[in-house]
């Protein structure tokens, strides 16, 4: 399964987001026209749209991969799964249309119909609508399920893995697979 598999919608956006940093990403000659206090909100806005493509790639793994691959390759049943990743589908869903939501402001900040150039002058609104109202109702009921179920997945990932072969040779051989592209990544930008 390779990363295009895994993304989804999000192929084209997540080559654009390889860029280390908004500075690779737009023209020299736009860059250069910033003024510095710009371009450094461009870069933590950058960061923050790399590291919710991250968090989305990461949820997609453990869905696609694992999840539906003890479903298939162990004939898991979907309670045993849901054990392991409690609400998984729903935190692929609330990352997704955040992200999605971002990408929006992206296309709209565009600069003179440029492909590569884009200048996001406004971003809070799309940060507020994420954590407030409604949708702040929903990731806290997610996120509560979720890391209160943390300890009992973990016991329950170890028991099946000290006492279910096949489990820990599927484990083993999904760890090993290197098709599945690396997403842990440390944040370069704090919030200003």
């Amino acid at each position: 399964m390779n990363e295009g598999q895994l993304l989804g919608d999000f192929e084209i956006e997540s080559k654009q987001l390889e860029a280390e940093s908004w500075s690779r990403v737009v023209d020299s000659k736009f860059l250069k026209q910033q003024k510095k206090d710009v371009v450094k909100r461009q870069e933590v806005i950058y960061e923050l749209m790399q590291t919710e493509l991250h968090h989305v790639r990461t949820l997609k793994i453990m869905s696609d991969v694992y999840s539906r691959g003890m479903m298939t390759d162990l004939l898991f049943e979907q309670q045993m799964v849901e054990k392991l990743f409690p609400c998984l589908d729903e935190l692929i869903s609330i990352h997704s249309q955040f992200f999605q939501r971002i990408l929006e402001r992206k296309k709209e900040s565009l600069v003179d119909k440029s492909e590569k150039n884009f200048l996001i002058k406004r971003m809070g609104d799309v940060l507020v609508n994420q954590f407030s109202g409604e949708n702040a109702e929903r990731l806290k009921k997610t996120y509560g399920t979720f890391c209160g179920q943390h300890n009992q997945s973990v016991n329950y990932f170890k028991d099946l893995y000290t006492k279910d072969k096949r489990f820990q040779g599927f484990v083993k051989v999904s760890r090993g697979n290197m098709s599945i592209p690396g997403v842990a990544r440390d944040v370069a930008y704090p919030w200003v």
